[in-house]
């Protein structure tokens, strides 16, 4: 999966909310269209934590994982799937 640069950095922490991250629609649309084309959870969340390490750059207190989880919940959590 290929994205720009903009979108992979582009998250910030919404109003101190614990876990809860900013992703640029480029982001999320991608993800979603991978859902839409057939891909399975296991699947998307092994291609969402490769973004992650590859493209994500972690601030004092996030981990991978918060990341990965959060990303996951705003792909799966829509009503425009």
């Amino acid at each position: 999966m290929k994205t720009s640069q903009k979108s992979a950095k582009l998250r910030l922490n919404l109003n101190n909310m614990e876990n809860k991250f900013y992703w640029d629609e480029e982001t999320l649309y991608l993800f979603r269209e991978c859902i839409k084309l057939g891909d399975d959870y296991n699947t998307i969340k092994e291609q969402v934590e490769h973004f992650v390490d590859r493209d994500c750059h972690l601030e004092d207190g996030e981990t991978e994982e918060m990341l990965v989880e959060d990303l996951l919940n705003q792909i799966y959590n829509t009503n425009t799937i």
